[in-house]
């Protein structure tokens, strides 16, 4: 029977081996605090302020990209109108719907600046702290540059 209990413990082992990752060994023992640094704690609050900072300047970015967007296909919509020679009162509800898309940009675009300033200060301020090493920051960071070219156009305007 013990010979049993030897053979069910080898099985266990194989596969648990065989349960981690290629390439991975077995831990034999726990690593030691030498070889790895402990990490400080990550300050919650903060990281859910970068979450959200992070994620209003991403629906700002994605808003001013598809009203520019419905603006060209407006424009396009109403040019292919105006070659079928629809009636006068359908061309005006048209070009008002144009006009509605673009009064919007310049709202968007100033808010969007605001929140890429305010994200770019956060990013800037956390940069040296634990946060700086999250996927969150990472993402932030991300973002920032994604939405710079529209940033500066704004800036590039005034």
């Amino acid at each position: 029977m013990a010979d049993q209990d030897g053979i069910v413990a080898v099985e266990q082992q194989e596969v648990e081996a065989q349960a981690q990752a290629p390439g991975q060994e077995a831990e034999t023992s726990p690593p030691s605090t030498a070889e790895k640094e402990p990490e400080a704690p990550v300050d919650q609050a903060a990281l859910k302020k970068l979450k959200i900072k992070t994620g209003v300047l991403k629906r700002l970015y994605k808003d001013k990209l598809s009203y520019e967007k419905e603006i060209v296909d407006q424009e396009a919509k109403i040019e292919k109108f105006k070659a079928e020679g629809k009636d006068e009162s359908f061309m005006r509800q048209q070009i008002n719907c144009l006009n509605e898309s673009k009064m919007m940009i310049p709202d968007v675009q100033k808010r969007l600046v605001v929140a890429y300033e305010e994200l770019k200060q956060l990013t800037d301020s956390e940069q040296h702290n634990p946060i700086s090493k999250t996927k969150e920051y990472s993402d932030a960071i991300a973002v920032i540059i994604e939405s710079q070219l529209a940033v500066e156009q704004e800036q590039h305007n005034k």
